[in-house]
Protein backbone atom coordinates (compact mmCIF):
# COMPACT_ATOMS: atom_id res chain seq x y z
CA UNK A 1 0.00 0.00 0.00
CA UNK A 2 1.25 3.67 -0.71
CA UNK A 3 1.12 4.21 2.87
CA UNK A 4 -0.13 7.66 2.51
CA UNK A 5 -0.58 7.79 6.48
CA UNK A 6 -1.47 11.06 9.01
CA UNK A 7 -0.54 8.50 11.70
CA UNK A 8 -1.00 4.58 12.84
CA UNK A 9 -1.58 2.25 15.25
CA UNK A 10 0.14 -1.42 14.33
CA UNK A 11 -2.14 -3.97 16.54
CA UNK A 12 -1.73 -7.88 16.45
CA UNK A 13 -4.98 -9.71 15.10
CA UNK A 14 -6.71 -12.13 16.90
CA UNK A 15 -5.51 -11.64 20.17
CA UNK A 16 -9.45 -11.27 20.41
CA UNK A 17 -11.45 -9.16 23.03
CA UNK A 18 -9.31 -9.71 25.65
CA UNK A 19 -6.48 -8.10 24.14
CA UNK A 20 -8.46 -4.92 23.09
CA UNK A 21 -9.91 -4.64 26.57
CA UNK A 22 -6.53 -4.69 28.47
CA UNK A 23 -5.45 -2.20 25.46
CA UNK A 24 -8.43 -0.06 26.26
CA UNK A 25 -7.34 -0.45 30.62
CA UNK A 26 -4.07 0.82 29.63
CA UNK A 27 -5.00 3.60 27.37
CA UNK A 28 -7.69 4.91 30.37
CA UNK A 29 -4.72 4.55 32.79
CA UNK A 30 -2.35 6.83 30.60
CA UNK A 31 -5.74 9.36 29.58
CA UNK A 32 -5.83 9.37 33.55
CA UNK A 33 -2.47 10.36 34.36
CA UNK A 34 -1.88 12.44 31.71
CA UNK A 35 -4.80 14.85 32.59
CA UNK A 36 -3.56 14.69 36.44
CA UNK A 37 -0.51 16.04 35.33
CA UNK A 38 -1.63 18.34 32.90
CA UNK A 39 -3.96 20.12 35.99
CA UNK A 40 -0.78 20.08 38.39
CA UNK A 41 0.59 22.15 35.31
CA UNK A 42 -2.03 24.41 34.83
CA UNK A 43 -2.16 24.99 38.78
CA UNK A 44 1.28 25.53 38.56
CA UNK A 45 1.69 28.00 36.06
CA UNK A 46 -1.16 30.06 37.90
CA UNK A 47 0.91 30.14 40.81
CA UNK A 48 3.65 31.27 39.17
CA UNK A 49 1.90 33.95 37.03
CA UNK A 50 0.46 35.09 40.81
CA UNK A 51 4.33 35.18 41.92
CA UNK A 52 5.37 37.53 38.56
CA UNK A 53 2.92 40.11 39.24
CA UNK A 54 3.72 40.62 43.17
CA UNK A 55 7.04 40.90 42.03
CA UNK A 56 6.11 43.53 39.61
CA UNK A 57 3.97 45.09 41.94
CA UNK A 58 6.70 45.13 44.28
CA UNK A 59 9.29 46.14 41.54
CA UNK A 60 7.30 48.94 41.15
CA UNK A 61 7.04 50.06 44.43
CA UNK A 62 11.02 50.02 45.11
CA UNK A 63 11.59 51.60 42.47
CA UNK A 64 9.54 54.99 43.54
CA UNK A 65 12.38 55.35 45.80
CA UNK A 66 15.67 56.50 44.98
CA UNK A 67 17.48 53.96 46.91
CA UNK A 68 14.94 51.24 45.31
CA UNK A 69 16.94 51.07 42.12
CA UNK A 70 20.09 48.80 42.86
CA UNK A 71 16.98 46.26 44.41
CA UNK A 72 15.27 47.53 40.69
CA UNK A 73 17.52 46.14 39.04
CA UNK A 74 17.84 42.77 40.65
CA UNK A 75 14.10 42.25 40.64
CA UNK A 76 13.99 42.52 37.27
CA UNK A 77 15.85 39.74 36.49
CA UNK A 78 14.06 37.78 39.22
CA UNK A 79 10.64 38.58 37.57
CA UNK A 80 12.14 37.48 33.96
CA UNK A 81 13.67 34.25 35.12
CA UNK A 82 9.81 33.55 36.62
CA UNK A 83 8.35 34.11 33.43
CA UNK A 84 10.17 31.88 31.21
CA UNK A 85 9.56 29.63 33.50
CA UNK A 86 5.83 30.03 32.99
CA UNK A 87 6.73 29.96 29.56
CA UNK A 88 8.05 26.74 30.01
CA UNK A 89 5.00 25.25 31.95
CA UNK A 90 2.54 26.56 29.51
CA UNK A 91 4.76 24.77 27.10
CA UNK A 92 4.62 21.88 28.77
CA UNK A 93 0.86 21.90 29.61
CA UNK A 94 0.53 22.37 25.60
CA UNK A 95 2.20 18.97 25.42
CA UNK A 96 0.43 17.28 27.65
CA UNK A 97 -2.81 18.05 26.04
CA UNK A 98 -1.10 16.68 22.78
CA UNK A 99 -0.58 13.46 24.40
CA UNK A 100 -4.41 13.32 26.13
CA UNK A 101 -6.03 13.67 22.61
CA UNK A 102 -3.54 11.23 20.98
CA UNK A 103 -5.26 9.04 23.84
CA UNK A 104 -8.28 9.46 22.81
CA UNK A 105 -8.08 9.01 19.44
CA UNK A 106 -5.98 5.49 20.27
CA UNK A 107 -8.86 4.64 22.46
CA UNK A 108 -12.05 5.54 20.15
CA UNK A 109 -10.39 3.42 17.72
CA UNK A 110 -9.49 0.56 19.96
CA UNK A 111 -13.90 0.17 21.10
CA UNK A 112 -14.34 0.01 17.25
CA UNK A 113 -14.47 -4.23 16.78
CA UNK A 114 -12.33 -5.52 13.95
CA UNK A 115 -14.83 -6.16 11.25
CA UNK A 116 -12.63 -6.45 7.90
CA UNK A 117 -14.03 -6.72 4.29
CA UNK A 118 -11.97 -9.73 2.80
CA UNK A 119 -10.58 -8.74 -0.38
CA UNK A 120 -12.48 -10.81 -2.55
CA UNK A 121 -15.69 -9.17 -1.69
CA UNK A 122 -14.47 -5.94 -2.66
CA UNK A 123 -15.42 -4.58 -5.94
CA UNK A 124 -15.52 -1.74 -8.12
CA UNK A 125 -18.13 0.65 -7.01
CA UNK A 126 -17.26 3.98 -8.78
CA UNK A 127 -16.15 6.94 -7.58
CA UNK A 128 -19.62 8.88 -6.69
CA UNK A 129 -18.70 9.00 -3.01
CA UNK A 130 -15.36 8.93 -0.90
CA UNK A 131 -16.44 5.56 0.74
CA UNK A 132 -17.15 3.71 -2.68
CA UNK A 133 -13.94 5.30 -4.11
CA UNK A 134 -11.74 4.25 -1.05
CA UNK A 135 -12.84 0.73 -1.97
CA UNK A 136 -12.48 1.07 -5.79
CA UNK A 137 -8.93 2.24 -4.99
CA UNK A 138 -7.91 -0.39 -2.74
CA UNK A 139 -10.05 -2.97 -5.35
CA UNK A 140 -8.03 -2.15 -8.19
CA UNK A 141 -4.76 -2.51 -6.48
CA UNK A 142 -5.60 -5.43 -4.89
CA UNK A 143 -6.48 -6.34 -8.40
CA UNK A 144 -3.50 -5.11 -10.86
CA UNK A 145 -6.02 -3.05 -12.68
CA UNK A 146 -4.07 -0.29 -12.93
CA UNK A 147 -6.02 1.99 -15.39
CA UNK A 148 -8.96 2.06 -12.76
CA UNK A 149 -6.60 2.65 -9.70
CA UNK A 150 -4.78 5.57 -12.10
CA UNK A 151 -8.38 6.86 -12.66
CA UNK A 152 -8.92 7.12 -9.19
CA UNK A 153 -5.91 9.04 -8.03
CA UNK A 154 -4.87 12.54 -7.85
CA UNK A 155 -2.19 14.83 -7.05
CA UNK A 156 -2.23 18.25 -4.95
CA UNK A 157 -0.81 21.22 -6.77
CA UNK A 158 2.87 20.86 -5.69
CA UNK A 159 3.28 16.80 -6.00
CA UNK A 160 0.94 17.53 -9.87
CA UNK A 161 4.27 19.94 -10.51
CA UNK A 162 6.74 17.27 -9.12
CA UNK A 163 4.65 14.55 -11.00
CA UNK A 164 5.32 15.96 -13.98
CA UNK A 165 8.70 16.74 -13.51
CA UNK A 166 10.01 13.43 -12.33
CA UNK A 167 7.92 11.57 -15.58
CA UNK A 168 9.46 14.05 -18.12
CA UNK A 169 12.93 12.70 -16.58
CA UNK A 170 12.13 9.47 -17.33
CA UNK A 171 13.45 7.59 -20.64
CA UNK A 172 11.06 7.86 -23.85
CA UNK A 173 10.05 4.21 -23.64
CA UNK A 174 8.86 4.37 -20.02
CA UNK A 175 6.72 7.54 -21.14
CA UNK A 176 5.41 5.59 -23.97
CA UNK A 177 4.29 2.25 -21.83
CA UNK A 178 3.14 4.33 -19.28
CA UNK A 179 1.88 7.73 -20.74
CA UNK A 180 1.11 9.62 -17.85
CA UNK A 181 2.79 9.87 -13.88
CA UNK A 182 -0.39 8.17 -12.41
CA UNK A 183 -0.17 5.02 -14.14
CA UNK A 184 3.53 4.12 -13.64
CA UNK A 185 2.08 5.44 -9.41
CA UNK A 186 -0.41 2.95 -9.97
CA UNK A 187 1.57 0.10 -10.78
CA UNK A 188 3.82 0.66 -7.94
CA UNK A 189 0.89 0.85 -5.40
CA UNK A 190 -0.31 -2.48 -6.72
CA UNK A 191 2.79 -3.96 -6.41
CA UNK A 192 2.87 -3.03 -2.70
CA UNK A 193 -0.86 -3.93 -2.31
CA UNK A 194 -0.09 -7.40 -2.73
CA UNK A 195 -0.22 -8.92 0.87
CA UNK A 196 -3.41 -7.16 2.06
CA UNK A 197 -6.36 -9.19 2.83
CA UNK A 198 -8.87 -6.81 4.29
CA UNK A 199 -10.05 -3.41 5.07
CA UNK A 200 -12.74 -1.86 7.46
CA UNK A 201 -13.70 1.92 7.13
CA UNK A 202 -13.43 3.59 10.75
CA UNK A 203 -14.93 6.64 10.06
CA UNK A 204 -14.60 9.82 7.88
CA UNK A 205 -14.01 13.36 8.41
CA UNK A 206 -15.12 16.61 5.87
CA UNK A 207 -12.19 19.02 5.56
CA UNK A 208 -14.21 20.96 2.89
CA UNK A 209 -17.02 20.40 0.78
CA UNK A 210 -14.59 18.51 -1.57
CA UNK A 211 -12.03 16.70 0.38
CA UNK A 212 -12.33 14.75 3.22
CA UNK A 213 -10.16 12.22 5.10
CA UNK A 214 -10.88 8.99 5.97
CA UNK A 215 -9.55 6.25 8.36
CA UNK A 216 -9.36 2.80 7.37
CA UNK A 217 -8.43 -0.31 9.20
CA UNK A 218 -6.04 -2.42 6.70
CA UNK A 219 -5.68 -6.15 7.16
CA UNK A 220 -2.55 -8.10 5.89
CA UNK A 221 -2.11 -11.77 5.29
CA UNK A 222 0.44 -12.11 8.72
CA UNK A 223 -2.56 -11.44 10.60
CA UNK A 224 -1.86 -7.55 11.52
CA UNK A 225 -3.62 -4.17 10.91
CA UNK A 226 -2.70 -0.88 10.87
CA UNK A 227 -5.16 2.31 10.89
CA UNK A 228 -4.13 4.86 7.83
CA UNK A 229 -5.70 7.95 7.43
CA UNK A 230 -6.18 8.82 3.50
CA UNK A 231 -7.24 12.23 2.26
CA UNK A 232 -9.77 11.95 -1.03
CA UNK A 233 -10.48 14.64 -3.22
CA UNK A 234 -13.57 15.45 -4.97
CA UNK A 235 -13.56 16.77 -8.96
CA UNK A 236 -15.35 16.78 -12.14
CA UNK A 237 -13.65 12.88 -12.54
CA UNK A 238 -15.46 11.81 -8.99
CA UNK A 239 -13.80 11.04 -5.44
CA UNK A 240 -9.86 10.55 -5.84
CA UNK A 241 -6.88 9.17 -3.34
CA UNK A 242 -5.13 12.70 -2.94
CA UNK A 243 -1.52 11.89 -3.30
CA UNK A 244 0.82 14.48 -1.29
CA UNK A 245 4.61 15.52 -2.05
CA UNK A 246 5.94 13.02 -0.13
CA UNK A 247 4.11 9.98 -2.35
CA UNK A 248 5.54 11.65 -5.52
CA UNK A 249 9.40 11.87 -3.95
CA UNK A 250 8.77 7.90 -2.61
CA UNK A 251 7.67 6.35 -5.74
CA UNK A 252 10.50 8.60 -7.65
CA UNK A 253 13.28 6.88 -4.68
CA UNK A 254 11.76 3.24 -5.52
CA UNK A 255 12.11 3.55 -9.30
CA UNK A 256 15.42 4.90 -8.85
CA UNK A 257 16.65 2.05 -6.81
CA UNK A 258 16.04 3.56 -3.15
CA UNK A 259 13.83 2.27 -0.27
Amino acid sequence: MSKLTVGLIVVVAGAGGAAIYLQQQSIARLRGEMTLLHAENVQLAKQQQAVVAAKARETAATAATPAGAGATRADAGEIAQLREEVDGLKKTAQEFGKIIQAAQVKAAEAAIPTQLVPVAQWKNGGRDTAATAIETVLWAATGGDVDVLSQGLAFTPTARTKADAWFAQLSDATKAQYGSPEKLIALMIAKDAAAVSGMQILGQKEVTPDDVGMRVRIGAENGKTKDDTFFLHRSGNGWQLLLPDQAVEKFAKQLAGGK
